[in-house]
């Protein structure tokens, strides 16, 4: 009888050894299979989510972020410049696998007489895919170099205003120099995930 009961004792921490490895190999699967579904990268993490946010372009981006960010050129093209740091902006969703998201480039310029200035930069507007992991589409929408540019932002429409300073020699007893404003504005929509210029005007002011 002692036998059967030492039996009996010895089946049951058997079964329950065997429930605990069944248990333990589940949720080792279920760790595997969360991993797996895991994003690739945590590119989105570091914006904030509103242009109004205290914290905008305060992170600076890494090389992982700058690689995703620099893979494609902006409609507009930006002038080169030296010294760059690039901070995260904001993020929204436009649709399941899409995200408008911004970022800020700062820089010292390359021209004479402004090596000495500080507080120049440039602010991105891009289209995110995030099945692939890349910037599809760039816009431009504020400078400070050398085109003084602003944006705003109408409906669906992104107008952004830019003013270039021209200084001209004036034929006269005294050289005088005159400044011609050059006052350009473009307007752009977001078709099919992009960029597209509708429309612009130019206008000259002295």
């Amino acid at each position: 009888r002692n036998f059967a009961k030492l039996q009996h004792v010895i089946s049951y921490f058997k079964t329950r050894k065997i429930q605990k490895m069944r248990k333990l190999e589940v949720l080792l699967f279920l760790i595997i299979i969360c991993a797996c579904s895991k994003p690739k990268n945590n590119f989105l993490n570091d914006f904030v989510e509103s242009e109004t946010d205290k914290k905008i372009y305060l992170k600076s981006i890494p090389k992982e972020g700058l690689d995703i960010l620099m893979a494609t050129n902006e409609i507009n093209p930006s002038n080169l410049n030296t010294e760059h740091k690039y901070f995260f902006g904001f993020k929204k969703k436009l649709n399941e696998n899409h995200y408008l998201i911004s970022y800020l480039d700062k820089y010292r310029p390359q021209y004479q007489f402004t090596n000495l200035l500080i507080g120049w930069s440039d602010e991105f507007y891009c289209i995110y895919n995030i099945d692939k992991n890349q910037v599809i589409s760039k816009l431009k929408v504020s400078s400070s170099d050398p085109i003084f540019s602003n944006f705003k932002k109408q409906g669906d429409n992104y107008i952004v205003n830019s003013k270039f300073f021209k200084f001209i020699p004036k034929e006269s007893e005294c050289n005088d120099i005159v400044i011609q404003r050059d006052i350009t504005s473009i307007t752009y929509q977001i078709r099919n995930n992009k960029f597209v210029e509708i429309e612009s005007s130019k206008r000259n002011s002295l």
